[in-house]
């Protein structure tokens, strides 16, 4: 049940408000002083608020401004039975909803409460789209690329992105539309390598009734669907070369054919195309129309693969445990400083996808603490876990020793003779190890 939070110091008009509001799917929780108001508002992420702001004295208007910034726009409500400049002054300065007492709106007080639920339902789910969408990076490559995000956003100029798998393709292409000025309007993702070819152009384009078998009605496809969003065709290379070139008029004319159709239909949307391929050398192949990759570099961007911004990788580390943590409500863990030290020298070839999944495979367990041996082994290479932490620890060579007797020890199941000989020692030496351990 959504709680609206409600200042109201007269007896009188409180006993109205209950009357009032007797049946409602709401949940109204009543404060006749200012300050037991304020502290609510602490607790609650988004609140929202009906005042009657007859009651509100100068230092109280003063807070309205904090009380605000908590708010979702348009979910701040003003009760009032004044209608003089100063009190309409205050709804202005304030955006709030002006409803006075005895009015239309007053009288259906929960029905405006409901439309203004959807609002604020909207608005969070937006807010919580463009936050889960992060762009992560210091090095110098990607400072370029949020450097310039803002501008290549309202700009709207076709994008190309390139890059290799799992480097962040779909990430910078979400991030474009959320800052861009089609953010309220749809993002679709079609990856066209898994679309078969006889169907890609159906589902970007949509079609006709009857134009084939089984098209039993009018079809709208992706364009269509778009409207005035944004539409990320991922690896465009694998597009087969003729829907290329429908693909091209769409980007020249703004016109397309559904299919089975006589009559063009427009598009409103705008086009970012990505691909890991060459592009290069997919047009040396003829695999790839040249005039196509002429009007879709007129901005390209270029996310280099994760071995070559290393610096990054502990910031994108903790970005995604954050994730996890949020995902699981579990308390974030500590982290053995040689763990970032592992990740470094890694070579990772599945780029900020492999890094990711990394994570989510520690974070099953919901560790308290992460340590170098909890990663997988391939991150290792040649190198062994015990190695790595002898070395960022800084052991001696008889620790490293002991060590090695010991795991040698364990090998096989504890049978000395077998273990020294493993080692290339004698009896007396090996148990003379075992002893320093």
């Amino acid at each position: 049940m959504a709680q609206v939070l409600v200042f109201e110091p007269s007896a009188e008009r409180s006993a109205l408000l209950i009357d009032q509001w007797n049946g409602s799917i709401f949940q109204f929780k009543i404060f006749n002083d200012f300050k037991e108001l304020q502290k609510a508002l602490e607790e609650d992420e988004s609140p929202t608020v009906l005042l009657d702001v007859d009651f509100l004295d100068g230092s109280e208007r003063e807070i309205l401004k904090q009380i605000e910034k908590r708010c979702v726009p348009g979910t701040i409500i003003g009760l009032t039975t004044k209608t003089d400049v100063a009190t309409l002054q205050l709804f202005v300065e304030h955006r709030f909803l002006l409803v006075p007492f005895g009015s239309s709106s007053f009288s259906n007080f929960p029905e405006v409460l409901k439309a203004i639920e959807e609002l604020k339902e909207n608005a969070l789910s937006s807010e919580k789209a463009q936050s889960d969408v992060a762009f992560i990076g210091q090095s110098a490559g990607i400072r370029d690329i949020l450097e310039k995000i803002d501008f290549i956003a309202q700009s709207d100029v076709h994008i190309l992105i390139t890059g290799e798998t799992g480097s962040g393709k779909t990430v910078l292409a979400k991030l474009i539309h959320n800052k861009s000025k089609r953010r309220d309007h749809p993002f679709l993702h079609i990856n066209c390598a898994a679309i078969p070819e006889q169907l890609l152009e159906a589902e970007l384009f949509g079609y006709k009734k009857g134009a084939f078998t089984g098209a039993l009605r009018d079809t709208p496809g992706k364009f269509k669907a778009a409207g005035f969003g944004t539409i990320l065709l991922d690896e465009i290379a694998e597009m087969p070369v003729h829907l290329q070139a429908k693909i091209l008029r769409v980007l020249d004319e703004g016109l397309y054919f559904p299919v089975g159709a006589v009559k063009t239909e427009s598009v409103h949307a705008r086009i970012i195309a990505a691909t890991n391929k060459d592009l290069e050398e997919e047009m040396a192949q003829k695999k790839f129309r040249k005039d196509l990759y002429y009007r879709l570099s007129t901005l390209e961007i270029h996310i280099p693969p994760l071995r070559e911004r290393k610096e990054d990788i502990p910031q994108l580390f903790d970005f995604y445990l954050d994730n996890y943590i949020k995902k699981y409500n579990i308390k974030k863990p500590n982290i053995q400083p040689n763990v970032y030290e592992v990740l470094r020298q890694y070579h990772w070839p599945g780029n900020i996808r492999e890094l990711q999944n990394v994570v989510e495979t520690i974070m099953y367990i919901k560790p308290q603490k992460i340590t170098i041996e909890m990663l997988p082994q391939k991150l290792f290479g040649k190198i062994s876990a015990t190695l790595i932490k002898a070395a960022s620890e800084q052991w001696s060579l008889e620790e490293l020793k002991r060590e090695y007797a010991r795991y040698v020890f364990n090998l096989t199941n504890k049978n000395k003779s077998k273990s020294a000989r493993i080692l290339n020692v004698d009896i007396k030496t090996f148990k003379k190890l075992l002893k320093s351990v």
